[in-house]
């Protein structure tokens, strides 16, 4: 019996012992599931997060979006716009020739900058297009150079020259291509002539005019920075008309050419760059190429005339 009680003890004990293990696996499932838990409700909060700052990007797209919408409402309100301006302006021929004479035609010709001032007026037709008008006053001039003259009164006139009044015919001078471009010398051929040395120099044609152009403007970016495609014409009232001899020594007036019309034409293409400044003002810089036909009521002599010019201003919606 002794025996068997020791036995059943040690039964027992052995029971015991394989007990506490399970224990110890039941408590770190335990603490395993807890630590899932906390892990879960980590991620949760992740999640949180990253959906709030998808949101906040979101509200920030929406918000950029309605202040262009109210830019362009803004906008859309004022469909009248005033648009003062200022450019510098070169004037040359695509090919050569001469307008005043044909023995000019190969000379080389050198364009002047001058300067063009005005003011357009802008209506705007819908969210891209608009058509102007408007009023600028534009000189224009270039050079024929390589040219010698001195007092000659027996000297033929030039074919599209009306001389100055108080110089008689031509100033009594004699034109011509300068000798080193193949001219004949020229020399003073009569008494009281004879005190005067032959000029060398170039002979300068100068224009001015009031232009109306009527051009459309296309918006390609309608962003706060703006690009945009501008085409039309201009119509060109003549205001003044003179052709200059110069030299080193002296300027003399020739007098005005007979073979300009008093009113010509232009087309007129460009590039249009603005800034929008606020909702009412904008800065505008804009290079037009402008090729002129029917300027001369005569043979022009194979002279092709152009203008390029800079715009710059400030245009103020109403």
């Amino acid at each position: 019996i002794t025996d068997n009680n020791r036995v059943a003890q040690r039964d027992n004990k052995d029971n015991t012992t394989n007990v506490k293990p399970h224990g110890r696996v039941a408590q770190q499932d335990g603490k395993t599931i807890t630590d899932n838990s906390q892990v879960a409700q980590q991620g949760s909060g992740k999640e949180e997060n990253k959906k709030s700052l998808l949101e906040a990007i979101a509200e920030m797209e929406n918000d950029a979006e309605h202040e262009k919408q109210e830019r362009l409402k803004e906008k859309g309100n004022k469909k009248w716009s005033i648009n003062p301006n200022v450019a510098p302006v070169y004037y040359n021929s695509l090919s050569g020739g001469s307008p005043i004479d044909p023995e000019f035609k190969d000379n080389s010709k050198s364009g002047k900058v001058n300067i063009s001032y005005g003011v357009n007026i802008a209506y705007q037709v819908n969210e891209r297009l608009s058509l102007r008008s408007g009023i600028n006053k534009v000189n224009y001039g270039y050079n024929t150079n390589d040219i010698s003259f001195a007092p000659d009164f027996e000297a033929r006139s030039l074919d599209n020259i009306n001389y100055a009044r108080q110089s008689g015919k031509a100033s009594g001078l004699y034109v011509a291509n300068s000798p080193s471009e193949g001219g004949p010398p020229v020399a003073a051929r009569d008494e009281v002539a004879s005190s005067f040395a032959p000029q060398e120099g170039l002979m300068q044609q100068e224009f001015g005019y009031i232009e109306v152009p009527m051009e459309l403007k296309y918006r390609v970016l309608n962003e706060r920075f703006g690009l945009n495609l501008i085409g039309g014409v201009s119509s060109l009232f003549l205001t003044d008309n003179s052709v200059l001899l110069k030299s080193d020594a002296l300027a003399t007036e020739l007098g005005e050419a007979n073979n300009i019309n008093n009113m010509n034409f232009s087309t007129n293409v460009g590039l249009g760059v603005d800034y929008l400044l606020s909702d009412k003002l904008q800065l505008q810089v804009e290079p037009m190429f402008k090729y002129q036909w029917n300027t001369f009521s005569n043979d022009n002599g194979g002279f092709k005339p152009y203008s390029f010019g800079v715009y710059t201003g400030f245009s103020f919606r109403f």
